[in-house]
């Protein structure tokens, strides 16, 4: 990369060096080589801690690329087909009459009412410390879907906490483990993993600048990873899935 395209990316990301402002680290890699990498602004405002290299991130939604690729995994060792119905694995969970199957949920076709909003309508909010068995329960109290499966495109978080639970029944592990051993330690990512709990102390962790669950599932499976280790397997996972 030339120095010309270095000094107008400084310039785009110098915004969040301005003061006591919210950053990022910034990661660019071309043909498998290292281009550009920086990082600015904080990670923690109130103890003014700047964003590093080695800080770790919470990378939210970005978590569903794994849950489905650990559906994936199951299914090519043919534990499930894509296509049953999901009673036969979370059928604990289901109180609801119209079959859904394992790829609706993978592709927010399922029809399903998102978590969030379910908990919201239960006076649960963001700032309460939700749980697993929060997010199940309200679950098991729904009755109706949205719209028929299939039929229309939503997005569901609802589904991908699912999916997380299907992968812990079929694997014998819980969902952080499975992520670790399975995605994680095969691809050298050391420093990416699904937080088994809120009690959990992570090093160098940096928090968005937004709110904090402990369910796993979408953003639900809690992952936390460095830009370098996500930057560096973006080929691998979207050719993997």
């Amino acid at each position: 990369m030339n120095t010309n395209v270095n000094k107008q990316l400084d310039d785009l990301f110098r915004v969040w060096d301005n003061g006591l402002c919210p950053g990022a680290q910034v990661l660019i890699r071309q043909h498998g080589e290292t281009v550009y990498e920086k990082c600015f602004g904080y990670g923690n405002l109130e103890n003014q801690l700047k964003i590093k290299n080695d800080s770790i991130l919470h990378v939210a939604s970005i978590s569903k690329e794994f849950t489905v690729l650990s559906i994936l995994l199951l299914w090519k060792e043919g534990k499930l087909d894509l296509d049953d119905d999901i009673r036969k694995y979370v059928g604990e969970y289901i109180n609801i009459e119209e079959p859904i199957t394992v790829r609706q949920m993978m592709n927010n076709v399922s029809g399903l009412r998102d978590q969030w909003e379910l908990l919201f309508m239960r006076s649960i909010t963001i700032n309460d410390q939700i749980t697993m068995d929060d997010i199940n329960t309200t679950i098991r109290l729904q009755k109706h879907l949205n719209f028929k499966p299939q039929s229309r495109y939503l997005y569901s978080n609802t589904g991908f906490h699912l999916l997380a639970l299907i992968v812990e029944k079929l694997s014998g592990m819980s969902f952080p483990q499975f992520a670790k051993e399975r995605i994680f330690k095969p691809l050298g990512m050391e420093h990416t993993f699904v937080r088994e709990s809120y009690t959990q102390i992570v090093p160098n962790l940096v928090y968005a600048i937004s709110f904090i669950r402990e369910v796993r599932g979408g953003d639900n499976n809690v992952k936390y990873q460095r830009s370098r280790e996500i930057n560096k397997h973006y080929k691998t996972k979207y050719s993997l899935l």
